[in-house]
């Protein structure tokens, strides 16, 4: 699945500095759980979006993330993960 994926690439990024979203539909946290687990990209900069599926209730919270992130870690990242809910097709 996806969450394996994302740990692949940030297991192999080359020193590249990463930031991820993981939208997490359901009521635990368990792919953020995952992610933040590999000690693969420090903690502050996964953010679990689990208010409901990417493409429909969390559209406007993650412009909203996007924005505060790309002020906070101005010319500090590299690249920036989604990892979308299993819920979205």
């Amino acid at each position: 699945g996806k969450t394996p994926l994302l740990n692949h690439v940030l297991r192999n990024r080359e020193g590249l500095r990463a930031f991820v979203f993981v939208n997490e539909f359901g009521s635990i946290d368990i792919d953020g759980a995952l992610v933040k687990g590999q000690g693969t990209v420090r903690e502050d900069h996964v953010v679990t979006l689990d208010n409901g599926c990417m493409c429909c209730e969390v559209n406007s919270d993650l412009e909203g993330q996007l924005r505060n992130i790309l002020k906070k870690c101005a010319g500090q990242l590299d690249f920036i993960m989604i990892e979308t809910s299993g819920v979205c097709d």
